[in-house]
Parts: structure tokens; C-alpha cells; sequence
């Protein structure tokens, strides 16, 4: 699987009995052409899909195991979840997590969920207290922050993938930028690239340059025209890109977050639950 595969988390709401949705799940409301049983649940889906139709978000809203708070809040997407397992073999190679094979479909009774949901608490504490190199976007010498509808905001950064091979990051017509566990590298798409590690990447009235490992300020002309571009959003600003260390809780915060309050839930219900790959 690539590192930009999305999942699905998904509790297993079958052993689940005191569930508002229970009702709906197992009374068939028609059949579809082939013979197949089509229950009432998933009538109420496609109308909430086709019509507009708010039922499905009526019967969940009141639910215990409506993580997300609204409809099918019980499952979510999952981000970054091969890059967090990565990382779990590094920082935390003891823990369950470390030793999962993803599967297209992964499913985890009660007690394996009982586990990963006790391992998943140490696996925070260990990220706490451990470092990720990443490359992250700086301006005016502030983090560069994203911001959300809900008024939070995260550095933005392109975490280190985890493995000795260079990994491309951003690129343009004229220059690919590279990360690896030693730094950044550039690479000309048409010309000889100079054999740089890069601390950082700066743009500013002059144009673009790196500053080496060693501390040496290298320029960079312009190929087919353009510079090396490290930021989507507001390429040509002033700016730079500096390697460095981030608490790793906070690179991985999101994914693990999920994984914390699905596991828990789950728990708690004395179920289990899914992982499944979405696309």
C-alpha cells in the first residue's frame, strides 16, 4: 500500500445491541432486481444521499457509539496510517501496532481491540517524547500555520517518510525537492543537480538558495523558467524550508487521535473494529 492510501475506521456495531440503528438494520424493506434483500437502513441511506432526506441523522444523533456526532458517526476516515505504523517500528517496535499487516480489510475482534486500544496509550507517551524530522514551511520567521473552519490551526510541514530512500515532496516544471532522514535535497529536471543535503530552502528578493549541512549558501537558477517551489498554496512568497525536528506526537496527532477514541469506544462497547482501504 502507499503512504497515501485512504482508510476507513469502522466499529463493529453488530454486537452492539442497545444501538437506535438496530431496528432499521435488520427489517428488509424491498428487494433489488437481482433478488438481493435491501433493509430499511439502506433505503434511508440513498434517500439521505438522492433526497436530501435527514432521518439517518435523526436515529443516529441520540446513539452511545456515535463517535463523530452525526450520521454514521461510528466510522471516519483515516489519514497517514501507514506512515504513523512506520513510525510506531521506529519509536515503539515492541508495541502490537508495530507488528499489523495491512490488508484491504482489516478486522479486529474484542480482545486484539482490547490490546491495541492498551497499546495505542503508550504509543502516545512514547511520540510525546520522541522526535520526527520533518520540513516544514516557515515565513517571516513564523511556522506557516493552516487553519480550519472550527477556528484551530496546524503547522504546516511534510513529515519524513520513514525510510532511507528519498522521497519526493514538492515539484515544479523545472526542480523536484526531496526529503530523507538527513535533510533536503534538490534536483534539477533538466540539468546536473548539485549533490547538496539542504537545512533549509529560502525564497526572498533574490531568488531561491539552500543553506548545506555544512552552512554553505548555494543559489539556484531558474529552470524552464521557474525556481524550486516548496509551497502549494503561495508558491513565489518569501519564505523558507527548514528541516527539522517536531515532537512526533504532534506530526502523527491526527491519526493517533482517531485510533485513541475509536479503540476506546470500542472497548467500552466490547466490540471490535474494521480498517478498511477506501481508495
Amino acid at each position: 500500500m502507499a503512504d497515501n492510501t485512504v482508510y476507513e475506521i469502522i466499529l463493529d456495531i453488530v454486537p452492539v445491541r442497545m444501538r437506535p440503528c438496530r431496528p432499521f438494520q435488520e427489517k428488509i424493506a424491498d428487494y433489488a432486481p437481482d433478488g438481493r434483500r435491501r433493509f430499511e437502513w439502506e433505503v434511508m441511506r440513498c434517500d439521505k444521499m438522492l433526497k436530501g432526506d435527514t432521518k439517518v441523522d435523526e436515529i443516529c444523533a441520540d446513539c452511545a457509539i456515535n463517535i463523530l456526532q452525526q450520521a454514521e458517526g461510528c466510522r471516519s476516515g483515516l489519514f497517514g496510517l501507514e506512515l504513523l505504523l512506520k513510525a510506531v517500528a521506529r519509536l515503539a517496535p515492541d508495541s502490537a501496532w508495530a507488528n499489523i499487516t495491512l490488508n484491504l480489510e482489516n478486522y479486529f475482534g474484542p480482545d486484539r481491540t482490547f490490546e491495541l486500544a492498551e497499546d495505542i496509550a503508550n504509543i502516545e507517551r512514547v511520540f510525546y517524547e520522541s522526535n520526527w524530522k520533518v520540513a516544514q514551511l516557515w515565513a517571516y520567521d513564523e511556522p506557516v500555520m493552516e487553519y480550519f473552519d472550527d477556528g484551530s490551526a496546524v503547522p504546516r510541514f511534510y513529515p519524513w517518510n520513514g525510510e532511507n530512500p528519498p522521497e519526493v515532496i514538492a515539484s515544479n516544471e523545472g526542480y523536484q525537492i526531496y526529503m530523507c532522514a538527513h535533510g533536503i535535497l534538490v534536483r534539477s529536471n533538466f540539468e546536473e543537480s548539485s549533490p547538496y543535503v539542504y537545512n533549509k530552502l529560502v525564497r526572498d528578493e533574490s531568488g531561491v538558495y539552500g543553506i548545506t549541512k555544512d552552512g554553505e549558501k548555494v543559489p539556484f537558477k531558474p529552470v524552464m523558467g521557474r525556481y524550486p517551489e516548496w509551497d502549494k498554496d503561495d508558491p513565489y512568497s518569501y519564505g523558507e524550508l527548514r528541516f527539522v525536528d517536531m515532537v512526533a506526537g504532534e506530526v502523527f496527532k491526527d491519526a493517533l487521535y482517531m485510533l485513541i477514541v475509536f479503540t476506546d469506544i470500542a472497548c467500552n462497547a466490547k466490540t471490535g473494529l474494521s480498517i478498511n482501504v477506501v481508495m
